[in-house]
């Protein structure tokens, strides 16, 4: 039996397959999709009576320097941050994993006009979408 189908077409369909994987497999990295992301040591960690998270994290790289204390998420009502409530709870227990371990953890932020270290104090991180680590 032979194959009809010219050999052009066959590599043409061939190289659009691997790169329709290669795309497929990038979209579940948050790493791509990240406008910033911030490494650190959480060296504050709180829960406001209005169920608002707040972190600071320590830079690795330079201990000196911390971010700004920011909140990222609410246990009690999604309002405006990206987490959802069950998704917030997830990130607090992580980042209280990491700060009880001295463990490093990742914080993931859309673009909102800011950096790690140029957040205003106790601002709201409306965009912090996925946590990685304790690592």
């Amino acid at each position: 039996m032979m194959n009809t189908m010219p050999r052009r077409a066959r590599a043409r369909r061939r190289a659009v397959a691997i790169l329709c994987s290669a795309l497929a497999g990038l979209a579940w990295a948050p790493e791509c999709f990240a406008n910033y992301a911030c490494v650190g040591q959480p060296t504050f960690l709180g829960i406001d009576e209005g169920g608002d998270v707040a972190v600071q994290l320590q830079n690795p790289s330079d201990g000196a320097q911390s971010t700004p204390i920011h909140k990222i998420c609410n246990l009690n009502a999604q309002g405006s941050f990206h987490m959802t409530m069950p998704s917030c709870k997830a990130a607090y227990a992580s980042l209280l994993s990491a700060k009880l371990t001295g463990k490093s953890i990742t914080l993931y932020y859309n673009a909102d006009g800011q950096t790690c270290m140029s957040r205003p104090a106790w601002s709201e991180a409306l965009g912090m979408y996925f946590v990685q680590g304790p690592d």
